[in-house]
């Protein structure tokens, strides 16, 4: 059952962020008697603001806001496409997220957030509805710190809106419609369907061959969102990206896009997220990404802050094939 799966993570995960984090622990507390200690404190928060909340097998508390029992059941492997506002139990707001058309997506069952209570809460979710959570610190920051924002053994509230639950053919169905809806809206014309759901349009032709897989291509780039916020471009370091074609030194969609492309070629590559970062780490609030970068905490992310399952778009030139 889909309810066991925190239950049983839990006792790993405390004093850790997920299992890509390195775990900071304290040989000193006990995982079992802080979650005690966690659960007194949120019930006498509760009580005291005169919120009635239902207590899940993983230590968590919740209430809900908003029932859809006519909703999907969020099954193991799901994506699942949420707005959420996360604070420290009784303190700041952290970060929230309620763009409208631009909500976050997590694997269900993944371990792929932190704090991981962004991921638990959905287990007790359907699609539609709406809950607020009372977190223990194992599933929150553990014994993380960050400045004056986030303190060791924090516990966190969140309000979680699910407003859709995808499993990977429809989320690449999704993706295919964001991309074409995207070149519709920015009146680009000229686009080709290629393998794997790739897209792309050529701005202008090159010339010579193309390039050979093992050979190495020098190319300048931008990347942006859908929503055109940029991530990344060769621009910053004001020299072009070289990369060996298919030995696995770039995304995959990269792979795929460039070994149809001839020096001197320029274009715009559209990359759905399954030849992209796919289920990439999802992280809130964005100030401590670098923090935890920098404490070996979790593996660098190149380029950092991807949200999972996020569409790219690049706009690229290949300056040379060597």
């Amino acid at each position: 059952m889909k309810t066991d799966l925190y239950k049983k993570s839990y006792l790993f995960f405390f004093l850790c962020l997920t299992a890509l984090v390195a775990c900071n622990s304290d040989d000193s507390i006990d995982p079992s008697e802080q979650l005690r200690i966690d659960q007194g404190r949120i019930e006498e928060f509760l009580n005291s603001n005169g919120i009635t909340a239902q207590q899940a097998p993983a230590g968590f508390y919740y209430n809900p806001v908003l029932s859809d029992e006519s909703g999907r059941e969020i099954e193991t492997d799901d994506i699942v496409s949420i707005y959420y506002t996360i604070s420290i139990l009784d303190g700041q707001t952290l970060h929230t997220v309620d763009t409208p058309d631009d909500p976050i997506q997590l694997s269900f069952g993944g371990f792929g957030a932190i704090p991981l209570a962004l991921e638990a809460g959905l287990e007790v979710m359907r699609e539609g509805e709406v809950f607020d959570f009372y977190m223990p610190s194992g599933l929150s920051y553990g014994t993380y710190s960050y400045k004056n924002l986030i303190p060791s053994l924090a516990l966190t509230r969140l309000q979680v809106r699910v407003v859709r639950v995808d499993d990977e053919a429809s989320q690449r169905e999704l993706e295919t419609e964001r991309i074409l809806t995207y070149i519709e809206d920015q009146g680009l014309e000229g686009e080709e369907a290629r393998e794997k759901g790739l897209y792309y349009i050529q701005t202008e032709a090159g010339e010579g061959e193309l390039p050979n897989e093992g050979q190495n291509i020098s190319v300048h780039y931008t990347g942006t969102f859908l929503n055109g916020e940029e991530f990344d471009s060769s621009f910053d370091q004001n020299q072009p990206l070289t990369f060996r074609l298919g030995a696995d030194q770039v995304i995959d969609g990269w792979d795929l896009a460039f070994k149809d492309l001839r020096e001197g070629e320029k274009g715009i590559i559209f990359i759905p997220s399954h030849l992209a970062y796919g289920s990439n780490i999802y992280i809130t609030p964005p100030a401590i990404i670098q923090d935890l970068v920098n404490q070996n905490s979790i593996p660098p992310q190149t380029p950092p802050g991807i949200p999972p399952f996020s569409t790219l778009v690049f706009e690229v030139e290949v300056v040379d094939i060597l």
